[in-house]
Order: C-alpha cells, then sequence, then structure tokens
C-alpha cells in the first residue's frame, strides 16, 4: 500500500476531450469520448481531478496546456498523424510519477487503420519499458455475430468478414494483454470479452453516467427552431448513422396523422465513413424520403448551448436503432433532460418493456402515438428515476477505485 500514502502519483488518460470552454467534441471529430471524458471527470471531487492529466489530442495550431477547473489537460497528439504514439510517450517518459496510464479507446481515435498497431506499439513499451500500470476503457466491443458482410459494407470495412472476425479476436486479445484491467460499460461487454474472446484479465464495469441537466424553457426553445407550439414534437439525436434506424424512423413519421407530430433531427454524419459510396447512397434515399414531409426540422450538428434547447423543444425522444445497445451516451443524454423516452428493442436490457418497440415503421408510429395519448408521465417518471440511478459521481468513484488499486500494485 505504499504507493497510496506517495503524494506525487497521477494518472495519466489518453483520450479526446472537449476544447477549452466546451462540452463536446466539434463536428470535425463527433466523438462521443469528448463528452464521456468531461463529464466523468468534472464528476470527481477536486482534490481527485488534480490526480489526473489529460492527454487529448490538439484542436487548433500547435496544442498546448490548461485547467479545467482543478484537471490538466495537455493537447499533445493530432488526430490523423501516424506520430500521435511518439508525442503521447514523450509526454509520458518525462513524468515518471504518471504511475497509470488509462486509455480511452475507440476504433479511428487517432486515425485510419494503421494506427492500430502502432497503438499496440505504444501500449506495450508504456507497460514492457517504462513499466507503468495500464487501464483500458474500451467503449466498443463488437461480438463475432455481429461482424458479418452487411455489416462490414455499411460500415466501410472492405474486407472478407472472415477475416474481421479473426482480426478483431487478435486485437482484443492483445489489448486484454497488454492491459493491468479492461474497463467496459456492462456486463454483457464483459461476457463477450471472456467468453468470445477468451480474455481473462481483470474487467471493471463503470458505466454511461447521466447529469442532472435543465432544459430550456419549452416556448423558447420552439421559437428558437421554429417550431409551433401545437404540435407533439419527436427528437432524434446522435450521429446519423445506419445502425441508427434513422431511415426507419422517416417511414414511421410519414405514417403519422398529419399536422399533430414535428420532428427534430440533430446530429452529425460519421466521420469516418461519410464520404464513402455506401453512406452518401443511404443518405441520399433519406433525403428523398424526407422530401414530402412538412415539419421536420434537420438542424445538423449541435453546438454545446444549442442542445438545452433541442431537448427543451422535445416532447418525446425516438431512438431506433439497430444494432445492440447495452449503452448509450444518447440515451443518457436524453434522461439527463428529464425528457420522455421511446426505443428499438436494441435497448430492451435498459429500458421497460412499455418503452420498447420493434424497429419497424408500423410499431414505431404506433408506439408514438400511444406516448403521445395520455402516456408521457410514467416515460417522463423512468427517465428520472433512470437520471438518479445512474450519476455520472457512481461512475467516477468505480474509476476512482480501479486507479487506486493500480496504484496500490505498482512498483
Amino acid at each position: 500500500m505504499k504507493a497510496l500514502v506517495d503524494e506525487h502519483w497521477k494518472v495519466a488518460n489518453i483520450t479526446i476531450y472537449p476544447a477549452k470552454g466546451a462540452e463536446h467534441s466539434s463536428a470535425d471529430e463527433l466523438s462521443a469520448l469528448a463528452a464521456y471524458a468531461k463529464s466523468l471527470f468534472q464528476a470527481m471531487p477536486g482534490e481527485i481531478q488534480k490526480r489526473h492529466v489529460i492527454l487529448s489530442s490538439i484542436k487548433n495550431g500547435f496544442g498546448g496546456a490548461y485547467h479545467d477547473e482543478d484537471l490538466e489537460v495537455r493537447e499533445c497528439w493530432r488526430k490523423g498523424s501516424l506520430l500521435f504514439g511518439w508525442d503521447i510517450w514523450r509526454q509520458i517518459r518525462k513524468n515518471p510519477t504518471w504511475r497509470v496510464i488509462h486509455l480511452q479507446h475507440e476504433f479511428n481515435q487517432f486515425g485510419g487503420i494503421l494506427s492500430l498497431p502502432l497503438l499496440l506499439l505504444l501500449l506495450a513499451g508504456l507497460r514492457f519499458l517504462l513499466w507503468r500500470k495500464l487501464a483500458i476503457t474500451l467503449h466498443e466491443v463488437l461480438a463475432p455475430d455481429l461482424i458479418t458482410p452487411d455489416f462490414l459494407r455499411k460500415s466501410g470495412i472492405p474486407y472478407p468478414a472472415a477475416s474481421v472476425r479473426i482480426g478483431f479476436a487478435f486485437y482484443y486479445r492483445l489489448l486484454g494483454y497488454l492491459a493491468h484491467g479492461l474497463v467496459v460499460q456492462d456486463e454483457y461487454f464483459q461476457s463477450i470479452l471472456e467468453k468470445e474472446y477468451g480474455i481473462s484479465c481483470a474487467i471493471t464495469i463503470v458505466r454511461i453516467g447521466t447529469d442532472a441537466e435543465i432544459p430550456m424553457e419549452r416556448g423558447a426553445a420552439r421559437r428558437k427552431l421554429g417550431i409551433r407550439n401545437d404540435v407533439f414534437v419527436l427528437l432524434f439525436f446522435g450521429t446519423f448513422d445506419w445502425r441508427k434506424g434513422l431511415e426507419i424512423l422517416i417511414d414511421a413519421y410519414s405514417r403519422l396523422p398529419k399536422g399533430r407530430f414535428a420532428l427534430v433531427l440533430g446530429g452529425g454524419s460519421p466521420v469516418r465513413i461519410r464520404h464513402t459510396a455506401e453512406y452518401q447512397e443511404w443518405w441520399d434515399a433519406i433525403k428523398t424520403s424526407m422530401a414530402g414531409l412538412k415539419d421536420i426540422h434537420q438542424i445538423g450538428f449541435v453546438e454545446d448551448a444549442d442542445i438545452p434547447c433541442i431537448f427543451g423543444a422535445a416532447d418525446l425522444v425516438v431512438l431506433p436503432y439497430l444494432v445492440p445497445q447495452r449503452v448509450s451516451a444518447v440515451f443518457n443524454h436524453a434522461v439527463s433532460f428529464g425528457v420522455p423516452c421511446i426505443v428499438s428493442e436494441a435497448f430492451a436490457s435498459q429500458a421497460t418493456s412499455e418503452m420498447v418497440f420493434n424497429a419497424e415503421a408500423g410499431q414505431i408510429a404506433d408506439k408514438i402515438i400511444w406516448a403521445e395519448s395520455g402516456n408521457l408521465s410514467a416515460l417522463r417518471d423512468y427517465a428520472r428515476d433512470f437520471r438518479t440511478k445512474n450519476s455520472w459521481s457512481f461512475s467516477a468513484t468505480a474509476m476512482n477505485r480501479l486507479h487506486e488499486k493500480l496504484i496500490a500494485s505498482a512498483p
């Protein structure tokens, strides 16, 4: 336990972090990591924040350092540069008191596919040359049965499914070998890593948390968005990605009684695949299906200052996702504002049966009408209860315990 009384140890966190003064990533990065990291660290007491340093991506110019409350942030690596590992290595090598290195991991965080072997090389050096304790939070855990030819085609991955499954298995196992501890956000992901990929290192559950957010006043929000007060407003928020079922929602919206509803679409296109032919074909079909429909407000990427506005204007958040979602930052964001939600069966593990619909246009339309017809109160109560039980403070406490455990075992 000697390390626990050492006043000089710190945890270096490798993650995308919002630019100074911002709450989320920019439209260019479009990464949920930024908001996740911001919320997690700001839920920590000031004395704990002082134990952490953030090694984040350079947003403008040549980077630099600043403090976000008691948290030190260093923008020191550039996304898309093959030198990102060297830039991070130099920071860590000259700071021996950074005893734990915690990587917040998502694919394409540092760039294209070449960044993955470079990341593994960096992690190996940190563990076996600098003798640092490594923790890795996996924000994406893909089960092998999800890796199908159709999934890969739509995701812009031009490789055979069998080889990709082997590649993912090899990559996850290497991460499990290099890490002193892995972190996932749900027991389901832990099960995949252990049973499907054979990972045996310690795995900690740290859930995505919620905040008590205050939405903009309903009337003011609708005036800002140009929406009438006498319509029932549906909100789809997040990345415009085929996995989110947006085309099915548009079909469902076309079946609703005309003049009673409005639909707000807030989000941006995924950075990695937005320029692929498959994505452009999908997006063109979405635009064609919306062309003849009224009261659809596509507002694009939502800046920090406008997030309370879109949730203030909304009566109901609709999440028609097609890929299983044991966790969802968008879902947690909605309940943080106390806005009622209905969700596809992809969310079945975290939603009540009343909230869930099959991802089929007719069922979505029926569920929307059911919610509008006097059932918002129960949905709102669930959102507030979920917010209370999943506060970011619980997640921050779980993360602190992991770091203290790693520090206690450090040489």
